[in-house]
């Protein structure tokens, strides 16, 4: 059935159905170059704001909702599940990376999601892998840990030969309200941003009752992955997706750039000291000021240097890790508990130390290269650290049948910020590395008032011009102690 008879003899049947078009007038102007609209000097902030989402959003806007609904029909066709209410756009949101609609027909609902870079010009092998990993990682979980909150996939297009000329996913709908909602519940705000921080560090007792529900509740999930355990390093694929247990890690695909992204595709590996010491050796230069032999170090540590469920593992195993695990990608309920996680782009499979463990996003603030006290983002490091305890609590309580699988969680913003210097960030970061050792500096108490450049310079001089022993091994015992997950 092609699209026209869809519409003439589907539509007409919905009882009070507008069809209201969605095009956007704005949309089908050629997009202002970035160039041109920053020498536009007068324009004021709405402006540049809207032409942003012009640019970003505007082809997806521009997809009516007669269009999706029609996709919706076809799949539900193909499968044998067509009855006589039709799928209709409730809802269109976005957020960084990705453009949503929300379909329903009065009993059930769904989602297609498209990628920001979903369009014709933008689109990219690499990312048709990174959607294709995710699909699968989807449908892998959904087959070992059936009543896992995350979207169960519907459906998938990687080419732009549909209805809406675009690669998507289609997806449950998942229930519950966003989780950033909940957690600044009642507090005073200004457009989206809070008053003042202590509103947020000093809540009122009913929503910290909350907020202890919640990460209690987030930890606990998250621990239902510790079930899924892989012997490589990369992203996971199937072989066939009828058979969910056909998979296989393949290589991670990840970029840096919004709209104008490169690439980069990296190699599996099988041990950690393989994937963290060949990334410190492209760093690696002559070393005249110390940062190799400190940045190595580092990676030599326990942590980095093998990914174990227990020490006496002969074989090191790996875990999924949510890069974008956020406010604004968990939905809860009223009191907290947590009814589902979105937002699964890019997912890969790590070491243990920042593998499913690892904190939420938003307790990793005070570890990012870019942050430091006073200019932290609304929570205070101690409030932080607080919750970052309560978190690391419930995932110990929810491993008990193996604490030792929780036993980075509570350091795992430092090895989160680790790992990200080396491989994160998308290359946003100016002298990542170099802020991180400053914050390494400060953990250490008697290298506090070091001044980095100078430790760096000192290591490196002695009487032959070779590393500094005494002070090299100053460094390693102290900075292996810090990084032990063992240690407080």
């Amino acid at each position: 059935m092609d699209m026209l008879r869809y519409l003439g003899s589907r539509l007409h049947r919905i009882v009070g159905a507008e069809v209201q078009a969605q095009d956007d007038p704005a949309a089908s102007k050629p997009p202002m170059d970035i160039d041109d609209m920053l020498a536009e000097e007068e324009f004021s902030e709405d402006e540049r704001e809207k032409w942003y989402q012009t640019r970003t959003w505007g082809p997806f806007m521009a997809i009516t909702d007669e269009t999706f609904s029609y996709l919706v029909h076809l799949h539900m066709e193909k499968h044998g599940k067509v009855s006589g209410t039709l799928f209709r756009v409730e809802n269109r949101l976005h957020g960084s990376y990705n453009y949503a609609v929300v379909l329903g027909n009065g009993i059930s609902k769904l989602v297609v999601k498209i990628a920001v870079v979903g369009t014709k010009d933008r689109w990219d092998p690499g990312h048709a892998n990174i959607m294709r990993s995710e699909a699968h990682t989807l449908m892998y979980i959904k087959h070992k840990l059936p009543h896992f909150p995350c979207p169960e996939l519907l459906a998938k297009d990687e080419t732009f030969d549909n209805p809406i000329s675009a690669p998507y996913l289609m997806q449950s709908f998942l229930e519950g309200r966003l989780a950033q909602d909940l957690w600044y519940e009642g507090l005073p705000v200004a457009g989206d941003h809070l008053v003042g921080q202590e509103d947020s560090n000093k809540p009122p007792e009913e929503l910290e009752t909350k907020r202890i529900a919640f990460l209690s509740s987030l930890a606990t999930t998250m621990a239902e992955l510790r079930h899924l355990e892989f012997d490589s390093i990369g992203m996971l694929y199937l072989e066939n997706e009828a058979d969910p247990e056909s998979f296989y890690i393949g290589p991670h695909y990840d970029f840096s750039g919004m709209l104008k992204r490169v690439y980069i595709e990296r190699r599996v590996f099988k041990t950690s000291t393989a994937l963290y010491i060949q990334q410190h050796m492209r760093h690696c230069g002559t070393d005249t000021d110390g940062a190799d032999f400190m940045r190595a170090e580092v990676l030599k540590s326990a942590p980095f240097a093998a990914s174990k469920k227990r020490q006496t593992d002969d074989q090191e195993t790996f875990t999924l890790s949510l890069n974008d695990l956020d406010l604004q990608n968990v939905l809860v309920n009223d009191a907290g508990d947590v009814t589902g996680i979105l937002d699964w782009d890019d997912v890969t499979i790590l070491p243990r130390c920042v593998g499913f463990t690892t904190v939420p996003v938003f307790l990793q603030e005070d570890f990012k290269w870019c942050n430091s006290m006073p200019n932290i983002a609304e929570l205070f490091p101690w409030t932080l650290t607080k919750y970052r305890k309560v978190y690391a609590a419930a995932m110990k309580k929810a491993c008990s049948d193996c604490e030792e699988v929780a036993q980075y969680c509570e350091k795992s913003a430092l090895y989160m910020a680790i790992h990200n210097v080396m491989y994160g960030d998308r290359g946003w970061g100016q002298d990542r590395e170099g802020a991180l050792m400053r914050k390494l500096l400060l953990e250490i108490p008697e290298l506090r008032s070091a001044n980095l450049q100078a430790l760096r310079t000192y290591i490196c001089r002695d009487e032959n011009d070779d590393y500094r022993m005494d002070v090299c091994d100053f460094w390693v015992d102290r900075i292996r102690q810090i990084l032990d997950p063992g240690t407080k």
